[in-house]
């Protein structure tokens, strides 16, 4: 059994399943019939990853507040050892989602993403030492910096342990010496523009030597090693000639993300678990709210 460190933004999802009523007041109305609290972001991760078997420590920030609350409790529900840093100066991130036939209507989003303080990146560094590996986890609510990326490269390498970055568009070239970055096509087309998501994804490894998980939604997935000249590509079939059908992305590449790190740390090679991850994703797409997976039930599709 792994022991795993996750450190990253975590998040409280909110998702409100209504029916429409009428239109009133220029405005249309809905019923909410059903509410769904989540632990999301790099949380997610965490509770993919203690589902998996791993025994797992995640470190966020929240905010003296109610929703920080409510998020530590489902957090540490699933299992998971909560390192929680509480910043008065900020609110817990919360994302809400309103949902009408499994279509998601808009997305409300409660977020202070100023940086962490280099006192908190002291304590995370002070604590993140001698796991089996870490997850860096950036959604963008300033959990993650460029400053914390770099030194906890420099300590894993230090110790020769593996390192996993899902990365964003704003801090990805901090993160050259990981021992695999993802990113989805959207992001990774941001930091090198060009009409075709594989050919930026090959410029942004050479600008970082450093392997690449590019996830691309429908179309599947593609594994950029240092050692190949091309691509591994890895079609979705689960979701193109099963006929599934797609009824919530929300968080699919976290799943994915746990996925690969788990059985990365089983031994396997990184062309193995990107297969895997790509068809946990596939799954995880079919599920309303956040999704995680069993081993058991990942050994089914595989």
């Amino acid at each position: 059994m792994a022991t795993v460190a996750v450190i990253g933004d975590v998040i409280l999802d909110k998702n409100v399943f209504v029916q429409y009523v009428r239109h009133r007041e220029s405005a249309p109305v809905y019923d909410a019939r059903q509410e769904l609290w989540q632990a999301g972001g790099a949380a997610n991760v965490a509770i993919n990853l203690v589902t998996l078997g791993n025994n797992v420590d995640l470190f966020g920030v929240v905010g003296n507040d109610v929703e920080g609350k409510l998020l530590d409790g489902l957090i540490c529900e699933k299992k998971v050892n909560f390192n929680v840093l509480v910043d008065n100066s900020r609110r817990t991130s919360v994302r809400q989602r309103v949902i009408e036939n499994n279509n998601k209507i808009f997305r409300v989003a409660y977020e202070d993403r100023m940086p962490i303080t280099s006192e908190h990146i002291k304590k995370i560094l002070e604590k993140c030492r001698e796991y089996d590996a870490l997850v860096v986890v950036d959604y963008q609510n300033g959990m993650i910096t460029p400053p914390l990326i770099k030194k906890l490269l420099a300590q894993q390498r230090k110790i020769k342990k593996p390192i996993f970055i899902d990365a964003k568009p704003e801090n990805v070239l901090a993160c050259r010496g990981a021992t695999i970055v993802k990113m989805n096509s959207a992001d990774c087309q941001m930091v090198v523009p060009h009409t075709e998501d594989i050919c930026s994804a090959q410029q942004l490894q050479r600008k970082l030597n450093t392997d690449i998980f590019l996830t691309r939604g429908m179309r599947g997935s593609a594994l950029f090693l240092r050692d190949l000249a091309k691509p591994f590509l890895i079609c979705n079939t689960r979701l193109k000639h099963t006929g599934k059908k797609i009824v919530d992305e929300t968080g699919a590449g976290d799943t994915a993300l746990a996925v690969m790190v788990h059985f990365y740390l089983q031994g396997e090679n990184l062309r193995s678990v990107a297969e895997r991850a790509t068809k946990a994703g596939s799954v995880a797409v079919r599920h309303n709210g956040l999704f995680h997976a069993t081993c058991e039930e990942l050994d089914e599709i595989s």
